[in-house]
C-alpha cells in the first residue's frame, strides 16, 4: 500500500496557526478505518486527511483503479458533489457583507424583470353544503380554496435558498430540454445540457410546496439557483466570482468547475457501488450546488480557514455560514442535526454535546466527507473514488481526535431538543 503524506505550509495570510506535518495523527484506529473501507469488495481509492490545533496530515489509501495500484494521495482530485454547497453559501455571505444586498431580501428584486421566481399563494378555504334532495345523507359538504386577498404571496429570500427553506424539490428534473435524438434513458443526475438561461427561464413552473422560510427540505436545485444569482448580480460567471472571492484568498488552487487539462490528468477515476468505472458528472447550472472537484490537500485548507476565528469579512461570512438557524426533521432518522447555510451542525456523540459542523456530498463515483469541532480545533476530511459512504468514518475519526490531547473549553453548544437528519441526506 502506497501511503502519500503532506506538510501543509503557507496557507494562507488569513490563517493565523501555520499547520504543521504531525506523521503520528493518522494512525492506529484511524489507519484501521480507512484500510477496512479500501479493502471492502467494490471500494477503490481513499484519502483522508485530519487536523488537530496546528498539525495536520493527509495520507492515501487503496488504489486509483483495477489496472492503477497506486494509491490517491493529497494532489489527486475527486468530484465533490453537495460540499460544493459550502462554497457557495460562503461566497453568498461575502457578498451580502460587501453590500450587494442583504440576506433577507428576496432574489425575485435582484433578477431582470423578464425571470420569473416561483412564490407560494396561500389559500383560504371554506366549507360548502352541497347536498342534493333526495340524498342518502343529511348533507354533503365539501371544501372549498381560493387565493387569500389579504395575504401576500411569500417569496424566496437569499436566506431562504441557503437554508434549504425554499420551497423548491432537490433536482430540477424537468427544466431540461427534451431532445428526441439524444437517448431515452437520461442518466439520473445528467445536468450538463441545463445552462443558467434555461434555468431561468423554466424555474417559474415550479410550484412551491411550502412557504419559503417554513420548512426544511434539502434542495440541490436552491443552491444552484442562488449560485447563478450571485452571478447574474455581479454580471460574472460564478466560477470566476467564487474564485475572486473564496478559492484564491486562500490558495485553492485545484478546486474547480472546469479542470485544466494538468487536472484531468489528475481526476481519479469514479466508481459505483459495484466497483464498476463510471465517467464523471458533468454540470452547467448546478455547478454551485454539485459540480466543484478537489483535493484533500484544498479541503484541508479549506477546513483549517473555517476553524480560524479572525476579524476578516471572509472569516465572518466563515461564522455567518455555519451558524445553526433550525432543526432538521427527516425520516428514517440517523443523526440528530440543525441546518446552518448549508453546514450541518451534529453532536459529536450521544453523550457529548460538542457539536460538529459537516457536510457530505457524493456522485455516481464519488464520497466526500468534510467535518470539524471548533472549540478543539480538528477537522476531518475524507475523499473516496467508490460510491460508498465516507460519513461514519468521518464522525469516528472526530470522536478519535477529540479524545487525544487537552481539550478547549466549549464556547458554544447544540439545542438538546432538536430534529433529526439522515446522514444520506440526498443522492448527490
Amino acid at each position: 500500500m502506497i501511503i502519500q503524506k503532506f506538510l501543509l505550509t503557507a496557507i494562507s495570510c488569513l490563517l493565523l496557526t501555520a499547520l504543521v506535518s504531525a506523521q503520528g495523527l493518522i494512525e492506529g484506529s484511524i489507519r484501521g478505518l480507512a484500510e477496512q473501507y479500501v479493502n471492502e469488495k467494490g471500494h477503490r481509492g481513499l484519502v483522508v486527511g485530519v487536523i488537530q490545533e496546528d498539525q495536520a496530515d493527509i495520507q492515501g489509501f487503496g488504489q486509483l483503479s483495477a489496472n492503477n495500484k497506486m494509491a490517491p494521495d493529497e494532489n489527486t482530485i475527486f468530484e465533490i458533489g453537495s460540499v460544493s454547497s459550502v462554497f457557495t453559501t460562503t461566497l453568498m455571505m461575502t457578498q451580502s457583507i460587501d453590500g450587494h444586498f442583504d440576506i433577507g431580501d428576496r432574489i425575485q428584486d435582484y433578477l431582470p424583470s423578464s425571470i420569473d421566481v416561483p412564490s407560494y399563494q396561500f389559500l383560504v378555504c371554506n366549507s360548502m353544503d352541497n347536498s342534493t334532495p333526495g340524498s342518502l345523507y343529511d348533507s354533503d359538504r365539501i371544501l372549498s380554496c381560493v387565493p387569500d386577498p389579504f395575504t401576500p404571496d411569500a417569496c424566496i429570500a437569499f436566506c431562504d435558498l441557503a437554508s434549504h427553506t425554499s420551497g423548491l424539490r432537490n433536482a430540477p428534473r424537468g427544466l431540461q430540454p427534451w431532445n428526441p435524438m439524444k437517448n431515452k434513458r437520461r442518466k439520473k443526475a445528467d445536468f450538463s445540457d441545463l445552462s443558467k438561461n434555461q434555468l431561468f427561464e423554466g424555474i417559474a413552473k415550479y410550484n412551491l410546496f411550502a412557504a419559503p422560510g417554513a420548512t426544511y427540505h434539502y434542495s440541490n436545485l436552491g443552491i444552484g439557483l442562488l449560485g447563478n444569482v450571485l452571478a447574474e448580480i455581479r454580471q460574472i460567471p460564478f466560477e470566476t466570482l467564487l474564485t475572486d472571492e473564496v478559492l484564491k484568498p486562500l490558495d485553492l488552487n485545484d478546486t474547480k468547475l472546469s479542470l485544466s487539462p494538468s487536472q484531468l490528468g489528475r481526476l481519479a477515476p469514479g466508481h459505483n457501488e459495484k466497483g464498476k468505472e463510471v465517467a464523471p458528472w458533468q454540470f452547467d447550472a448546478m455547478g454551485p450546488a454539485l459540480g466543484l472537484k478537489s483535493t484533500a490537500a484544498d479541503l484541508l485548507r479549506f477546513a483549517s480557514a473555517n476553524l480560524q476565528e479572525e476579524q476578516t469579512n471572509l472569516s465572518a461570512a466563515f461564522e455567518q455560514a455555519q451558524q445553526a438557524r433550525l432543526d432538521v426533521i427527516e425520516p428514517k432518522v440517523e443523526r440528530k442535526a440543525l441546518m446552518g447555510y448549508s453546514w450541518f451542525s451534529t453532536t459529536l456523540t450521544k453523550s457529548s454535546n460538542r457539536p460538529v459542523i459537516w457536510q457530505n456530498g457524493g456522485t455516481a463515483g464519488y464520497r466526500c466527507f468534510i467535518g470539524f469541532v471548533k472549540s478543539s480545533q480538528t477537522a476531518v476530511v475524507l475523499l473516496s473514488n467508490s460510491a460508498h459512504p465516507v460519513d461514519e468514518i468521518g464522525f469516528e475519526i472526530l470522536t478519535h481526535l477529540n479524545s487525544m490531547g487537552v481539550v478547549k473549553p466549549e464556547n458554544r453548544s447544540l439545542k438538546t431538543t432538536i430534529g433529526h437528519v439522515q446522514s444520506k441526506k440526498n443522492t448527490y
